[in-house]
């Protein structure tokens, strides 16, 4: 888990996906997580290669995307 942030009873994980490590491995590590979960890739082909395969329930942003981490963190 690259970015773990707790406020109150609110918890957000944010993994970062450069394509270099085992995506697979991580999308499974972090389905059992129980808060808002979030993969940041650092591609928009990255992530279209990947989304099918994340939790239902998690976000998948890219770079230009980015603004939309403020409201998962309020």
């Amino acid at each position: 888990m690259d970015l773990h942030a707790i406020k109150g009873e609110h918890e957000v994980f944010v993994e970062v996906e450069t394509g270099k490590s085992d995506i697979s491995a991580n999308i499974q590590k972090c389905a059992a997580l129980d808060g808002t979960l979030v993969f940041f890739f650092v591609t928009s082909e990255l992530r279209d290669a990947w989304q099918a395969g994340l939790p239902p329930d998690a976000l998948a942003l890219i770079p230009v995307e980015l603004d939309q981490l403020a409201a998962v963190l309020r």
